[in-house]
């Protein structure tokens, strides 16, 4: 570099001043040597965090645990916010050939671009797993109401007419039930949630084919 040379190593660098008359911009690169090892920090930091969300998701699902995943979309959101965010604030500061030149050497040495690159990649994975789990939980759910529920509201309103009649003229509230209708309902609530059950199963064998 003009004015000294930089000896760049794993921990860090080594700045010296050849005290010949074109000086070294030390100050330069300094800023640039910290607004890199705060991006190392965040990526190593973000990292250990994804690794944590990996061994709850994966010990969670070996051992059949309840997981909130709408929590583990919202962090991991987060996580990526922050990433992003954080490579916007880190960004080259100097428009000095030589200091970004020296920011490109450090940048390698400290193989930055690689893991970041692994952890973007791990991310969307995750992120992508997370949201598949949740939406099937949300589609079991919607398709558990339909299936139970329906029959059960559909034939509630057909025969609340007829299943209680002169109830409150009845001394006993028993006598005001009209038993024939509460057991045809019976009959039907179970007849169609079994028909809607079949019908599930038989979309889903489909799908897997």
């Amino acid at each position: 570099m003009p004015g000294g040379f930089a000896v760049i190593h794993r921990n860090g660098a080594v700045l010296m001043d050849d005290w010949s008359s074109t000086g070294l911009d030390v100050e330069a690169c300094q800023e640039e040597f910290r607004l890199l090892h705060r991006r190392l920090q965040t990526i190593q930091r973000i990292d250990q965090d994804t690794t944590a969300l990996v061994i709850t998701l994966r010990e969670g699902l070996e051992q059949g645990k309840a997981l909130v995943y709408r929590d583990m979309v919202q962090r991991l959101s987060r996580q990526r916010l922050q990433l992003h965010t954080e490579l916007f604030d880190t960004g080259a500061q100097s428009e000095d050939t030589h200091v970004l030149e020296f920011r490109t050497l450090l940048e390698k040495r400290w193989c930055l671009s690689t893991q970041l690159a692994d952890l973007q990649s791990t991310l969307e994975q995750l992120d992508a797993l997370v949201r598949n789990h949740l939406e099937l939980r949300t589609s079991t759910l919607v398709n558990a109401l339909t299936i139970y529920g329906f029959p059960i509201a559909l034939i509630t309103s057909i025969f609340s007419d007829n299943m209680f009649q002169n109830w409150d003229q009845k001394s006993s509230w028993l006598e005001g039930i009209h038993w024939p209708a509460v057991i045809v309902s019976g009959v039907l609530v179970v007849a169609l949630t079994g028909l809607l059950r079949w019908i599930s199963k038989r979309n889903n064998r489909a799908r897997l084919d």
